[in-house]
């Protein structure tokens, strides 16, 4: 059953939050982070001007994070739903 985490984060774009899914075996399998407003996921076909967007690397249990905020399924859902509106370009 998957675990879903919400972490404080800084990136280029200011300080935001990173909405991680864990698999079982406490691999990441999917990410979205929001900075200043802004969606990004770890699916970078939508957001291929981020290249600091992408999957953690790590177990969460070698982490050596705080494990952050436990947030619902509902919640992650939401954000991934978010995370992969791509935004329309007008002009």
């Amino acid at each position: 059953m998957s675990k879903y985490f919400k972490f404080p984060a800084e990136s280029d774009l200011g300080e935001g939050y990173q909405y991680i899914e864990f698999n079982d075996q406490g691999w990441p399998i999917r990410q979205a982070e929001c900075y200043g407003g802004r969606w990004f996921n770890s699916n970078k076909k939508y957001h291929q001007e981020l290249d600091s967007v992408g999957l953690w690397d790590q177990r969460l249990t070698e982490s050596g994070m705080n494990l952050g905020e436990v947030v619902e399924a509902h919640e992650f859902e939401a954000v991934w739903k978010l995370s992969n509106q791509i935004p329309v370009v007008t002009g």
